[in-house]
């Protein structure tokens, strides 16, 4: 249950996100943020929902991707890497304009390191509730 809540919670900040990075796009070009940079930005957010649509719909042929090691975690690394590397260019840029663009960027990472997070523990309590039953 836990997951279509987090799943939600997701969907509605990628659009939210992305709809604010690309009202600002001239203010990325503008401050030395590169076209791919800013596709890639604009990408790497909607792979944010891989993991989770994994989770809330467990189908054998995805299950395979995260026990028993969680490798389904690396669809989120590069949306945070792009994040905080773009929003470490803006947020320093000493402009208004460009410090909002920063944070709208820094908010994007902060969403894929939650969903991060939420997937990691997620996949430890299943482990610790399998590894429990198992010994009982």
């Amino acid at each position: 249950m836990l997951g279509y809540v987090a799943l939600a919670f997701i969907i509605f900040f990628c659009f939210k996100w992305n709809k604010e990075i690309k009202l600002q796009k001239n203010v990325f070009i503008d401050h030395g943020i590169s076209e791919n940079q800013y596709r890639f930005l604009i990408l790497f957010t909607w792979l944010y929902l891989a993991p989770l649509l994994a989770f809330a719909f467990p189908y054998n042929s995805l299950v395979h991707l995260i026990y028993p090691v969680p490798v389904i975690l690396v669809l989120f690394l590069p949306g945070i890497v792009v994040g905080r590397s773009v929003s470490r260019k803006l947020e320093v840029s000493g402009v208004d304009v460009g410090v909002n663009a920063g944070r709208a960027a820094s908010n994007n990472m902060w969403l894929g390191v939650g969903g991060l997070c939420f997937v990691f523990f997620n996949w430890l309590f299943g482990v610790l509730i399998t590894g429990a039953a198992n010994t009982m």
